[in-house]
């Protein structure tokens, strides 16, 4: 394994376009981000290309399978945990039975939801945007909301680069931080990246509440598609994006984990 430069990148995108039924790679601009930072690796082997990205004690692993019959590269981080996520339709892909033979277990299944705003942008927004010195207490709150290798946590920095794009939506009482709601945005479309609400809070309204505001800035920038993936156990979480409109689109993800013997 060794450090992936922009080069690696473009030829792992050649790689993950080709075999794209094979391949977890979305776009590269991740990527770039982690090989500044030089968080990005590279392994690869007679079965494919594999970039891990470190994300704070674990590795992402973004890959492209040429051969599903040979052996994942040989020092593919025995270390560390490794998480990869892997989005389909229909049956599960072939890939989950490839990282089954390589001690990867299965952790969890999302399934995406959308709503499209043509007509349907009515609610009114009624929370702050969170403001730079707030990110900190966000990352918290994300942090013991969500697990640390399922969660696609984000970094500090990019929290302060959200809530300086005004990504960040907060609910705030007494002074208090008990809710907040990190989005992205590319072309048309504005995607739920972390939603979460004080466990001494829930069951008052307030996710509820900065879903409506999150709905009324993606009209109001112009947004049509709004989009979201949430754990196909989770109903309670379902249900709530059911009432303001979301459905189901049939894409879902399945997500591995293979955790090295000493964590």
């Amino acid at each position: 394994m060794r450090k992936a430069g922009n080069d690696e990148i473009d030829k792992f995108r050649e790689a993950a376009l080709k075999y794209r039924s094979s391949s977890n790679f979305f776009g590269g601009e991740k990527l770039h981000v982690y090989a500044k930072r030089g968080d990005l690796h590279i392994a690869d082997s007679g079965a494919g290309i594999f970039m891990l990205a470190e994300a704070g004690g674990f590795f992402r692993l973004y890959y492209a399978i040429f051969d599903m019959n040979a052996d994942i590269a040989p020092m593919l981080c025995e270390n560390l945990p490794i998480v990869a996520e892997s989005a389909y339709r229909g049956a599960v892909p072939l890939s989950a039975a490839f990282f089954a033979r390589h001690g990867f277990g299965h952790a969890l299944t999302r399934v995406r939801m959308s709503l499209n705003l043509r007509g349907n942008a009515k609610c009114k927004m009624q929370n702050a945007e969170c403001k730079i010195t707030e990110t900190e207490a966000v990352l918290e709150l994300f942090e013991a909301s969500f697990d640390r290798y399922t969660g696609c946590l984000p970094t500090l920095p990019e929290l302060g680069e959200a809530a300086r794009q005004g990504r960040i939506i907060t609910e705030m009482q007494e002074g208090a931080l008990c809710g907040a709601l990190l989005y992205g945005q590319a072309g048309n479309v504005s995607t739920l990246c972390n939603i979460a609400v004080a466990q001494n809070m829930r069951g008052r309204g307030i996710g509820s509440s900065m879903l409506s505001s999150w709905i009324a800035c993606s009209a109001s920038d112009g947004r049509s598609l709004l989009r979201l993936w949430v754990a196909d156990e989770n109903a309670p979480a379902i249900g709530l994006y059911q009432k303001h409109g979301f459905k189901p689109d049939g894409l879902k993800s399945a997500v591995v984990i293979r955790k090295s013997t000493n964590v």
